[in-house]
């Protein structure tokens, strides 16, 4: 009884470092959510101010690709240690039946004693009582006092076997151990609430991820599609997110909704001018950015290209309620200002 006593208390110190242990996991996962969302509203609010290229909207993909891939990191560690603490629940759960069987069987042992113990103080009371001076005896002395003495050196050896514990001090203690047991293991059953608590919400957070990935993404290309009709063209977008790749694939033939888009490479320069225009536009589409800029979009535009570009983007200027800013060293003189549209004319000074 006394080795099942260092034992348990030996247990109930490996189970708070454990908890200890937990705490700090749960922690660092509470953190570590923590600052996926700081990090991923920061993305979202970094992708509204994506301004001006498809070079920028890609590394903005990128780095969005990164911290996705930071995260799940973190997810499967997280993961890793659900899987550990759940190996070490089911050697907790081995360990107490060890314990609790060790324990049944040495109270068994000590209630047989007990009761040979009780057993032999009864022989040796009435066998005291039997060998009083007027009790006749036919065996000689010395055979009757041979057998006292046995009867008295058994008594004697079974109170120091067992010691001054009865029954009722070991049942105590088994009380107190069995006590200790329920404790840590509703603090084990709290532990594993936490893990798969928090596998729950790492799956749910990755499969909203992938939802808002793939909603953005169709918005994206459904606009694209849309502002290269305005002009005629037919066209799409393929995006590999997997390979981390976007393509642009355009018909500008007059039969052009019957037509295989081709990629960009074979368009001219006004053509290539229009397809970004209605990328960014696509994009736009897809951001929730109060302020948008372009600079020289229309360069490279032959003028009825640019006259059917400046009249989509300005209708989608004005549709979307966003404030924009357009700079162009081309002649505007066939725009006319309104109360939504104010133009800043810049006079050399030379």
């Amino acid at each position: 009884a006394e080795y099942m006593g260092e034992s348990e208390q030996y247990e109930i110190a490996q189970l708070h470092k454990d908890i200890e242990k937990q705490e700090t996991a749960k922690s660092a996962a509470t953190t570590a959510c923590e600052i996926a969302q700081s990090h991923y509203d920061q993305v979202l609010k970094q992708r509204t101010t994506i301004q001006g290229s498809n070079r920028e909207a890609n590394q903005m993909l990128t780095k969005l690709k990164d911290q996705f891939a930071e995260y799940r990191q973190q997810l499967n560690e997280i993961q890793a240690h659900i899987g550990h603490h759940k190996k070490r629940e089911i050697q907790l759960s081995r360990d107490r039946e060890r314990i609790e069987k060790e324990i049944r069987e040495k109270i068994e042992v000590v209630k047989t004693a007990q009761t040979k113990l009780e057993e032999e103080e009864a022989t040796a009371e009435r066998i005291e009582r039997e060998l009083g001076p007027l009790i006749e005896c036919s065996e000689p002395k010395k055979v009757v006092t041979a057998r006292f003495d046995q009867i008295k050196a058994r008594l004697a050896s079974g109170k120091e076997r067992h010691g001054k514990k009865n029954y009722l001090i070991l049942e105590s203690e088994f009380t107190n151990a069995q006590k200790h047991y329920l404790d840590y293991k509703k603090q084990v059953d709290v532990i594993k609430s936490n893990c798969e608590h928090l596998e729950r919400m790492g799956k749910e957070r990755a499969e909203k991820w992938l939802q808002f990935r793939e909603s953005q993404t169709t918005t994206t290309k459904h606009s694209f599609h849309k502002m290269l009709a305005k002009r005629g063209f037919n066209g799409d977008m393929e995006v590999d997110h997997t390979a981390e790749k976007l393509s642009l694939r355009v018909a500008v033939t007059a039969e052009a909704e019957g037509n295989e888009a081709n990629a960009t490479k074979g368009l001219s320069g006004g053509e290539r001018s229009f397809t970004t225009l209605s990328f960014l536009m696509g994009l736009w589409d897809a951001m929730h950015c109060p302020f948008r800029v372009l600079d020289e979009f229309d360069v490279f535009m032959d003028p009825v290209v640019r006259d059917v570009a400046m009249t989509i983007l300005l209708k989608f200027c004005e549709k979307s309620g966003k404030q924009f800013i357009l700079v162009t060293p081309l002649d505007l003189s066939r725009i006319q200002q309104s109360e939504s549209l104010t133009i800043h004319r810049v006079v050399s000074s030379t």
